[in-house]
């Protein structure tokens, strides 16, 4: 049994510490959409039915109730932000699209500081044509 306890105060800390994560980049305007997803699965998956014979201080915290307030907040920060239309245009923005975008700005960067292109020399008149004409070449 007390395994089990220290398992399910495992995923209660681990399941806390994802949401305090997850609001921090909230707040910043970013992975709102990860962070409803992951309120709405720790609200709907009955996660807290799972961690309640355990809750209590006995050994290793676990506090169910805790953990679905936390979730709810989260979630209603997320819908607030949508409702007032106050989300920033890049919150959603796949790490990829951000990857993207930083390279793209190295390389402005980078070509500011490129050498410039070498000066061509006038070609001289002595210099005869690479290709000639052959009398007799074609039929």
């Amino acid at each position: 049994m007390e395994r089990d306890r220290a398992d399910a105060a495992w995923l209660w800390q681990e399941a806390v510490n994802r949401l305090e994560s997850l609001s921090f980049r909230v707040r910043e305007g970013r992975d709102l959409e990860a962070a409803a997803e992951f309120c709405r699965f720790i609200l709907f998956s009955r996660v807290d039915k799972l961690l309640q014979p355990f809750a209590g201080d006995g050994g290793a915290k676990v506090d169910p109730a805790y953990l679905m307030w936390k979730a709810k907040d989260l979630l209603q920060q997320v819908q607030d932000l949508h409702s007032s239309g106050k989300v920033p245009e890049k919150a959603n923005s796949s790490a990829m699209e951000g990857i993207l975008h930083k390279l793209d700005m190295i390389a402005g960067h980078v070509a500011k500081f490129s050498p410039p292109e070498p000066k061509r020399r006038k070609a001289r008149a002595t210099l005869r044509p690479a290709l000639r004409v052959i009398a007799g070449g074609g039929k």
